[in-house]
């Protein structure tokens, strides 16, 4: 038998093994991204290899939400967003036979692929059975909706050409709505639920989610304390990085327990804790950590196309005003928060309404749903600490860790730190920036002081 730990790694083992040849085979010129773990191309040619009946035996390939649909109205389908993520062409907007055949999947998948509908679109009606069984009215409309990541730029309000979405969750998502589909490895481009757009997100899994770790690992005490207290566990671990939010502390951390971006190679890194520090440092170089990842995928972003400023900020983060000040603080820019916590809810509550025709387009629900609260200004004097220079440091044992200065030369596989493009450009190719793996990653100190990562 396979435990669950082996279980988690088999999509992986898979995907070391396919990558150069996908990318070599134009996978990624073709579908705009690079083969995930989680993708379902990724997984489904693990079950050709492995469990080929469950795959050929099977009439339709089906993401969560188009599940759910069959349920609803008795019909089979997807919209290009979900199917953006495996099996179709950035360009095309449409499935890539030559996709499969770079797995080795063969022809006879593409007939368990479901048809391509708009997110927007209608798709059917609740039936009879799925209504006594839900509740809802036999005959209700039912749209297709969209993949998660579109939702929440919908419903946060970033829809607009070149400007940032942030979700600070499970995983963190840095997304730019273009016209110009710039394909770069750091990144994936894929159709949104605009037809003239498409959305170029920069991920990895480590974000917000590694406050829960520390609390869940490291301070259960917490809580048995916010119980008690009638609060949540996160509200006190952020009051007590508030207290020690002035000057620095030194303490160093590299959110990376489920991924980074630069490969499973580099993991979770906390260091720098001297005797005089308390939980409170521990939890705001947390805090910082996952800023500087943030900033690392929207740097990358900076590098293909010219963002404008300001930035919306979902998920976790953005419910804690000192986190969201970080944020600004450290990308330099606006950020912005709207007055809901559930935007990918909402995003798809405004395809349906577009879908029945209570709002005329997308864009119009967005103008009549998204409200901004809350938004934060880059403090100068923080933005000048989180840039400063530091003193060249000794090696570390393992050799991932060396300051970057502000200014001076710097290798060319590091990000840039500002967008020097006018206009979104067009390059094509992994060739155009280099491997994700070979850019260096922030590591956050709690100083002030920007430290950058490589894979050896």
């Amino acid at each position: 038998m396979v435990n669950r730990a082996d279980q988690a790694m088999i999509p992986r083992r898979l995907l070391g093994a396919l990558a150069n040849d996908l990318i070599r085979s134009s996978w990624f010129t073709i579908s705009g991204q690079e083969p995930t773990a989680v993708s379902q191309a990724t997984l489904c040619a693990w079950l050709a290899r492995h469990e080929p009946q469950a795959l050929y035996g099977a009439r339709w390939l089906l993401y969560c939400k188009d599940w759910l649909r069959l349920q609803l109205t008795g019909k089979v389908g997807t919209d290009i967003t979900d199917a953006g993520a495996s099996f179709t062409g950035f360009a095309t907007r449409n499935y890539e036979p030559r996709l499969l055949q770079v797995l080795g999947l063969g022809d006879d998948l593409m007939d368990r692929l479901p048809q391509l509908k708009g997110s927007a679109e209608v798709v059917g009606a609740v039936t009879r059975e799925a209504a006594a069984v839900t509740g809802l009215p036999a005959g209700t409309p039912v749209v297709a909706g969209c993949h998660d990541v579109h939702a929440a730029a919908v419903g946060m309000g970033g829809i607009d050409f070149r400007q940032v979405s942030l979700i600070a969750g499970t995983f963190s998502i840095n997304q730019v709505m273009t016209n110009t589909p710039t394909l770069d490895p750091r990144w994936q481009v894929r159709a949104s639920v605009l037809d003239d757009r498409y959305l170029a997100m920069s991920t990895s899994p480590a974000s917000a989610t590694s406050l829960e770790w520390l609390i869940e690992r490291l301070a259960p005490e917490l809580i048995e304390l916010a119980s008690a207290q009638r609060r949540t566990p996160s509200e006190i671990a952020l009051e007590e990085a508030a207290a020690v939010m002035d000057g620095p502390s030194r303490v160093f951390f590299q959110p990376f327990f489920y991924g980074s971006p630069t490969g499973k190679e580099t993991g979770a890194v906390l260091a720098g804790l001297r005797g005089w520090h308390s939980r409170g440092h521990v939890v705001r170089a947390l805090l910082e950590g996952v800023v500087f990842n943030h900033r690392w995928h929207v740097d990358a972003l900076r590098s293909g196309f010219a963002i404008q400023p300001p930035a919306r900020l979902g998920g976790g983060a953005a419910r804690s005003p000192l986190w969201s000040q970080l944020f600004a603080d450290a990308l330099r820019i606006p950020v912005e928060i709207v007055d809901t916590e559930e935007t990918g809810a909402r995003g798809a509550a405004v395809l349906a309404g577009t879908g029945i025709g209570v709002y005329a387009s997308i864009p119009a629900g967005v103008a009549n749903t998204v409200r901004v609260v809350r938004r934060h200004e880059p403090h100068s004097a923080s933005a000048r600490q989180w840039t400063r220079p530091t003193p060249p440091s000794r090696r570390s044992p393992r050799g991932w860790c060396w300051p970057t200065p502000r200014s001076g030369n710097r290798s060319s596989r590091a990000p840039p730190r500002t967008a020097q493009a006018s206009s979104d450009s067009q390059f094509a190719g992994a060739g155009a920036t280099g491997r994700a793996g070979r850019h260096r990653l922030p590591l956050s100190t709690a100083a002030g002081h920007q430290l950058w990562t490589t894979r050896r």
